[in-house]
């Protein structure tokens, strides 16, 4: 098993936590640091707080009783549409029923006829 030979500057003697700790300081010193942004931040705030004034107001509000809708009065127009989207839902169904009892049918009815043919 060949050792490499450690060297003044080489990395290969250090240890993982001494390795990490030399890679996040050289990550670190190489960013490139923004000026503080506070002073912009607070001018939105500030402006915002002159536009939307409501939004910014924290004193407690009364609670509005919420608002419901007056029903609308049943008309024959109205209950005639009920009943032809109902009578549409319950034919649909009926259809799908009888299609699935002649599936039925005819898939007993062929292996009947398999049957037959293996006797």
């Amino acid at each position: 098993m060949m050792h490499a030979e450690s060297q003044p500057g080489s990395l290969t003697g250090l240890s993982d936590d001494r390795l990490g700790t030399v890679a996040v300081s050289l990550v670190v010193s190489d960013l490139q640091w923004t000026p503080d942004i506070a002073p912009a931040v607070m001018d939105r705030i500030t402006r915002d707080a002159v536009a939307y004034p409501e939004q910014f107001d924290r004193r407690p509000r009364p609670v509005a009783p919420p608002r419901t809708a007056a029903p609308e009065p049943r008309t024959a127009k109205r209950t005639i549409g009920r009943i032809a989207v109902i009578s549409v839902i319950l034919v649909v169904v009926a259809v799908l029923i009888v299609v699935a009892a002649t599936a039925n049918a005819s898939h007993a009815a062929s292996l009947g006829l398999h049957g037959l043919h293996l006797i």
